[in-house]
């Protein structure tokens, strides 16, 4: 584990971080989530199904934090160190996003804007300085933030009237995000004799395997409002460490075997009339054929005579 000593100084200061050595895994199996159907249709209005806007997440952090000065910008400094040595993993498997009907005729069906997502992120940091230029004279690079990594002499030694900077490290094993076998589905299928006019919708869904080892935001705002101008110095800074140089950790981002797929089965107002009302069907059958008559000669007359 890697041994920092920050140090933050100034007349606003924020010291925030975090030190993580344990694993971390969020996992979800076999979940389902959408709009089911079943049944005889008993009513011939039009019908709507929807499922929109979902998600099925899983997400996985080592670290996280958020550093925030907001004041009048006057020799303000913020320090934010997050290492990780664990093993951060997310998957999601065989799990379902689904709008499925076996009675609907007529009306709207949609699937959109849904996800199925494994996410995954080593170190997360965000760091915010913002406020107004303050009135008067400024007093040259007061503020200071100092990081000592891993050990010895300072490596980052930032000065300046507003200093904000974030440091992370990914120390740890090979981490992943992993979506296997899940599925994203639209299916319509028509008891026979009816006829399906549905207007049907499978768009914008996704299926995600999202990972990230570091992942920082540094800012510093001076905001109208305050004194007409600013004299001074800013220092903003990302510090990014993947590695000790000893263990060389494979990480990973895996989407497998996943389906996005629409189905329409049974009659269609497009098909054959043999499709649409199959009742029709088994009556067109071809024509008999005529039976086979057998025809008997009259008998003959027979007459008696006498001799």
């Amino acid at each position: 584990m890697p041994r920092t000593t920050p140090s933050v100084s100034g007349t606003a200061t924020d010291d925030g971080g975090g030190i993580n050595a344990a694993n971390v895994n969020a996992a979800i199996t076999n979940a389902t989530v959408g709009t089911t159907a079943t049944g005889t249709p008993g009513n011939p209005n039009p019908v709507a199904m929807g499922t929109v806007g979902n998600l099925i997440g899983a997400s996985a952090t080592g670290n996280a934090f958020a550093n925030s000065i907001g004041a009048p910008l006057n020799n303000d400094a913020t320090l934010g160190v997050s290492t990780n040595s664990g093993v951060i993993s997310s998957s999601v498997t065989g799990s379902k996003m689904l709008l499925e009907s076996s009675s609907l005729q007529s009306g709207s069906v949609v699937n959109t804007d849904n996800t199925i997502s494994a996410t995954t992120t080593i170190n997360t940091g965000n760091s915010v300085v913002s406020g107004n230029a303050a009135a008067g004279p400024v007093a040259p690079l007061a503020g200071t933030a100092v990081l000592t990594y891993p050990v010895g002499a300072p490596i980052f030694d930032a000065k300046g009237n507003v200093v904000v900077t974030n440091l992370q490290a990914a120390m740890g094993a090979s981490s992943s995000a992993t979506v296997t076998g899940n599925t994203v589905d639209l299916m319509l299928t028509a008891n026979a004799g009816n006829i399906v006019t549905a207007a049907a919708a499978l768009d914008r869904n996704a299926v995600l395997a999202v990972f990230k080892g570091n992942s920082a935001t540094s800012t510093a705002e001076i905001l109208s409002g305050g004194a007409p101008s600013f004299a001074g110095s800013v220092v903003v800074s990302n510090l990014q460490v993947n590695g000790n140089g000893i263990l060389a950790a494979t990480h990973s981002a895996t989407n497998a075997g996943s389906v996005i797929t629409g189905l329409v089965s049974g009659c269609l107002p497009a098909a054959p009339t043999c499709c649409r009302a199959r009742c029709r069907c088994r009556a067109m059958r071809s024509p008999a054929r005529p039976r086979a008559t057998r025809r008997w000669a009259p008998r003959p007359a027979w007459r008696a005579t006498a001799s």
